[in-house]
């Protein structure tokens, strides 16, 4: 089975590298200085999470049972005589087997995986946990809660660990306002009674002036970018967890976040480098998303990202976020997550590359790689931002229609990427421009767009979107030419067949 499973990714491998025409998009840095190549891992300390012994659930029907039977042992809880405590939520456990399983579980919205048990004790905190058991070449497992009546995806291998009953007031003061007050004690006090007789009691924080002992979790989020300072992280969805309660808020263009539920007790934070449409995946595992967490804490959290790996994986994540939900333009997006495509994958390699990036559609066959690779660690961040955008104009691109992109000359691919590149980045470092060079990597899209008049350089007046529209269904460098003729009328066009010479 070993020798089958080693022969087909050979063949993989051999067909991705059999159709670079259509699979290759690759970019070079802003300037023909050499970049020194490495492939040695940064493995900071606290990456790796180290689990401790299982703890008994507290949340579990049984445990909530016994906690409830104490309680009515009390006159004072007499008038919820009739609470029972019944199947609430399900504790999961998923066990993809391949990328097509992890597909599956990415296109429901409203799954909050966790790469690690919720119920063991975390020894020392970290981005990812290695469980040995699973098989080299296999995803790890993905643990969750759903509701009871939760239709969620039976296609991929799962177990139900246990049956809880998480009582709806639990740590969410808007709930629990309200209700009777009686009924907020109440419930208080049955998660309080089954916390104590499994040995996971924790002390409440100090409540506030006005009596509530419950706090939102809430901060902001900001990477140093290298050519901008701090600058906020928008897109990242935040997650504070207590055991299987997440309350979750996204982050603006200032990476500020607000959760959508409180706790009275501390909780842990983390973030992903994802959202539905794409993920940016870590080196250091197969099928790893990259991302952070932190210990158990309550309050705020206030966090810039200085760290190489971590900036750098932040900054492929604002480029591939500025391209699918952001102002582009008027340009076609990459693929999107469905039924159809596949959730686009970034693999940021802890490599620094003159072959800075590139793009293949077929990478995700057999679940072997990721769509888009960055080999750009240590760089500037302008530089990785600007390789992020252009390979995902190739992933536009090929989106556009697959059989075009892959028949199409490399100067018709290469140049339009470029063109994509120098506009969507600019828009964030101004003045950036990147480096061109005849016959492949030209800068006929900046000549087209920017108003410059000299030499070689005497077409202007069109945009972005309309270059790709006249893009459309071409696959010759002439093709092009001659449809942006056709298309549009501008009083620059007669100097079009001069420009596209000069660069071919």
């Amino acid at each position: 089975m070993e020798k089958v499973f080693w022969f087909l990714i050979g063949f993989a491998l051999v067909l991705i590298s059999c159709q670079k025409e259509e699979q290759i998009g690759s970019i070079e840095p802003i300037d023909q200085t050499p970049l020194v190549s490495s492939i040695k891992l940064d493995v900071q300390p606290g990456d790796l999470m180290v689990l401790g012994s299982q703890l008994e659930n507290p949340y579990s029907v049984e445990n909530m049972e016994k906690a409830l039977a104490g309680l009515r042992k009390s006159s004072r809880y007499n008038q919820f005589e009739d609470y029972r405590v019944t199947t609430t939520h399900y504790y999961l456990k998923y066990t993809p087997e391949s990328e097509e399983h992890l597909d599956i579980l990415s296109r429901d919205k409203n799954l909050i995986l966790y790469g690690y048990p919720l119920d063991r004790e975390i020894i020392v905190q970290g981005n990812y946990y290695i469980d040995t058991e699973v098989p080299e070449g296999r995803p790890m497992p993905l643990y969750l809660s759903v509701e009871a009546d939760y239709d969620f995806p039976r296609d991929v291998p799962y177990e139900v660990l246990s049956d809880l009953h998480i009582p709806s007031s639990d740590g969410d003061y808007e709930i629990v306002q309200s209700n009777h007050r009686g009924y907020k004690n109440f419930i208080s006090s049955l998660v309080d009674e089954s916390l104590r007789l499994t040995g996971n009691w924790e002390e409440e924080i100090q409540p506030s002036p006005n009596g509530r002992g419950y706090w939102r979790p809430s901060g902001r989020i900001q990477t140093y970018d290298s050519s901008n300072g701090s600058v906020g992280v928008q897109g990242l969805i935040v997650r504070a967890r207590r055991w299987f309660t997440t309350h979750s808020g996204q982050t603006d263009s200032n990476g500020r976040f607000s959760c959508n539920g409180t706790f009275k007790r501390p909780a842990n934070y983390s973030f992903d480098f994802a959202v539905y449409d794409f993920k940016v995946r870590n080196a250091r595992l197969l099928f790893n998303t990259a991302g952070v967490s932190i210990p158990k804490k309550e309050g705020s959290w206030y966090l810039t990202l200085t760290g190489q790996k971590d900036t750098y994986h932040a900054t492929i994540f604002q480029a591939a976020y500025h391209y699918y939900y952001k102002d582009i333009k008027g340009l076609s997006a990459p693929p999107g997550n469905s039924a159809l495509r596949t959730q686009i994958k970034l693999k940021a390699l802890q490599q620094l590359s003159q072959n800075a990036g590139n793009f293949s559609s077929v990478r995700d066959f057999l679940g072997i790689g990721s769509t888009i690779r960055i080999k750009l660690y240590g760089a500037e961040s302008m530089i990785v931002y600007a390789t992020t955008i252009h390979e995902l104009a190739h992933a536009a691109h090929w989106n556009m229609g697959r059989a075009d992109y892959r028949n199409s000359s490399d100067i018709v691919r290469e140049s339009w990427a470029r063109g994509v590149q120098w506009v969507l980045t600019n828009m964030v470092y101004s003045n950036y421009t990147p480096w061109y060079r005849l016959g492949k990597y030209t800068g006929v899209v900046q000549d087209m767009i920017d108003g410059i008049d000299g030499g070689h350089d005497q077409v202007t007046g069109y945009t972005i979107s309309q270059l790709e529209r006249a893009l459309d269904g071409q696959r010759t460098w002439t093709g092009w030419r001659d449809n942006i003729k056709k298309k549009y009328n501008n009083p620059t066009e007669s100097k079009l067949d001069a420009l596209f010479d000069h660069w071919d």
